[in-house]
This record gives structure tokens, C-alpha cells and sequence, in this order.
């Protein structure tokens, strides 16, 4: 778990130098997730959106008039659930993420900028207690930002997660395996920064 854990955070070490215009934020909000299996939806099942909330912290650096790179370290609750038998039966999935976002930021004006970048992510908890699963995410972000002023901005992302934690492979009354399953991701954050100059 500690290598993981520094594998993911060592990309911090780029933005780490101090520099004159470099900032350093805190930042909290909202999400909505839910969990896609894409070849077991074809079987009645629906997907339920699962709530939660991120917080931690931002990093940002402009490189120029138009772009700023930001780079953040979050814990993050995402999940979903699944709904069967006309909605009479169901579970939910509930993950606990330590994620790693890295965007560019265009700025389109003086209140609004457009972002997009990647997001890596290490499972911390789940519940079920799932057999099979992976500890490390991979996602692609994009989203837009309101400045209230330069230091405190509105973020609304969408994250497409591409591993997924959970994968698993049923078996028939023979206990002969027949097709194998794995999730992914899907959620929309809400969230406020503060930044402060460091």
C-alpha cells in the first residue's frame, strides 16, 4: 500500500518548486457517481446514482496570460448501486478514493476558463468487501471554472473512469466460469477553491 501510495503522489514533486505566482488552495464540494458495468446492463438492471463529497487541497500555476496548470490531492467518496426485479431488489457500492487530478486550465475571459486532464486514483475502502478488485483508477477529466475573484473559483468536473474497481467472474450451476465483469466510474463534481499564494 505505501509504494502505491507514493506512486501516486510523486507527480506532485513537478509543481512542488516555489515560484512567485504559484498557489496553494483548499478545496471541497459535492459529487454524484454511478457505477457502469457495460456488458451487464442489458439484463434488466438499472444504476443507481450514488452522493458524496471530496475535499483536500489544489495546486496552481499560471504559465501565461490564457493557461494555468492545477494539480490537487483529494479524498473523494464515489460509488453506485444497482437496481433489479422492477426495483424490489438492489445493493449499492460505496468506494473511498485518494485521487490525484491534473488539468490545464484555459482561460476563456475574466471569470470563465475551460479544463481537462487526468486523474489517478487509489482505493483506500469499499463496501462490499469485494473479492476481485483494482486498488489504482485511471480517469479522464474535463469541466469549467467560475472565478468569483483570482483566488476563489466554482469547479464543476465530470470524471470517465477507465479501470474501475471492481471486476468479477460468475459461474453456472456447474461452477464453470461464463463471462467476466468489471466496472467503472462515472461521477460529476461540484466543488469551491480558495487559493492562497505561496
Amino acid at each position: 500500500m505505501k509504494e502505491a501510495f507514493l506512486s501516486i503522489c510523486f507527480p506532485l514533486l513537478f509543481l512542488a518548486p516555489l515560484h512567485a505566482q504559484m498557489k496553494l488552495g483548499l478545496k471541497a464540494g459535492g459529487n454524484l457517481s454511478y457505477s457502469r458495468v457495460p456488458n451487464f446492463e442489458a439484463a434488466q438492471e438499472e444504476a443507481a446514482i450514488r452522493y458524496g463529497w471530496q475535499a483536500g487541497v489544489s495546486w496552481m500555476r499560471p504559465l501565461g496570460a490564457r493557461l494555468e496548470l492545477s494539480a490537487g490531492l483529494l479524498y473523494a467518496q464515489k460509488g453506485g448501486g444497482w437496481r433489479f426485479d422492477n426495483g424490489t431488489g438492489g445493493f449499492a457500492e460505496d468506494y473511498q478514493y485518494l485521487c490525484l487530478p491534473f488539468a490545464a486550465d484555459v482561460l476563456l475571459g475574466e471569470r470563465f476558463s475551460v479544463n481537462g486532464g487526468l486523474e489517478l486514483a487509489y482505493l483506500l475502502d469499499r463496501a462490499p468487501a469485494l473479492i476481485e478488485l483494482n486498488r489504482l483508477d485511471l480517469g479522464l477529466l474535463a469541466g469549467m471554472s467560475y472565478r468569483f475573484n483570482p483566488d476563489t473559483y466554482l469547479n464543476l468536473r465530470y470524471v470517465f473512469g477507465l479501470v474501475g474497481p471492481l471486476e468479477f467472474t460468475p459461474t453456472d450451476i456447474n461452477g464453470a466460469p461464463y463471462r467476466r465483469f468489471r466496472n467503472d466510474l462515472r461521477t460529476l463534481q461540484l466543488s469551491f477553491i480558495r487559493y492562497f499564494e505561496i
